[in-house]
């Protein structure tokens, strides 16, 4: 299988990673098929062959992106700091979950310190 870059440049499939962009599918010409002109009119499906685009993310959309699924997880357990505040739980009851938000609060930091740097 081809791959090409996002400006269409034959790139080799070890140039492919998967944890800073993604590909899509689309359809190339076949080496040596005929060309449209008098005699052939339109191309047939066989013409072409499958290839893959690979498109780049940033890095800062890879940090912003971490950043989103961190604040995610802090969403996703806000309860637990309501609960708390409520009086409907306790901190020991939530120990490891809080230390699990402290930790993604601080992971947070340091990403978004990353990206600012990248400005």
């Amino acid at each position: 299988m081809k791959y090409f870059d996002s400006n269409y440049n034959l790139i080799s499939e070890n140039e492919v990673d998967l944890n800073k962009g993604y590909c899509i599918d689309f359809y190339i010409l076949k080496e040596n098929v005929e060309t449209i002109n008098e005699t052939k009119s339109v191309y047939q499906p066989e013409d072409f062959e499958k290839a893959k685009m690979y498109c780049r993310i940033s890095d800062k959309e890879i940090l912003q992106n971490q950043i989103n699924e961190l604040k995610q997880k802090l969403s996703n357990t806000d309860y637990v700091a309501i609960k708390i505040s409520e009086g409907a739980a306790t901190q020991e009851e939530y120990a490891e979950v809080l230390t699990e938000r402290a930790n993604w609060r601080e992971q947070i930091n340091k990403l978004e310190t990353q990206v600012a740097a990248l400005d």
